[in-house]
């Protein structure tokens, strides 16, 4: 559950509150997917509602590298479920992490063009500041420099 912040041309979600999904709160899992309980999924949105707050979505894949991105799985299912959060919730934005070991995704739904941009970012503010520039904001960032060399 998060707080919004906008200025200028750049929005920050501040994480309030994560709440873990044990193997309690799970309907299924597998070793390809993993589904919540519908009480665990009404828990969590009626907490963000009642805050006025964003949510982001944080999963797992376990088995992948530093270079972890999302599945084809991942994008049919949020495809599906985030038209649902911002039903609920309001517009947001509302995003998604995915992480693995050593390395981490993120994005966020646009809901007036019904797609997925990446987070440029993810900053940990502590003693000190950790800035983590996800997998697919690497690979643009790439794709940037070496259009601009040719």
């Amino acid at each position: 559950i998060a707080s919004v912040s906008r200025y200028k041309n750049t929005v920050n979600l501040l994480l309030r509150e994560f709440i873990p999904a044990d193997k309690s709160c799970l309907s299924t899992q597998s070793g390809v997917s993993i589904r919540p309980k519908p009480a665990f999924i009404d828990y969590s949105w009626v907490l963000a509602k009642k805050s006025k707050s964003s949510l982001i979505d944080f999963h797992t894949h376990p088995f992948s590298d530093r270079n972890v991105t999302f599945s084809g799985i991942d994008y049919r299912s949020e495809m599906d479920s985030f038209p649902e959060v911002v039903k609920y919730l309001g517009e947001g934005p509302h995003a998604s992490i995915v992480l693995s070991p050593t390395g981490l995704d993120a994005r966020w739904y646009n809901p007036k063009t019904r797609s997925f941009t990446q987070v440029t970012a993810l900053k940990i503010i502590g003693e000190r500041l950790i800035i983590i520039v996800p997998t697919s904001a690497r690979k643009l960032n790439l794709r940037s420099r070496q259009n601009a060399k040719v």
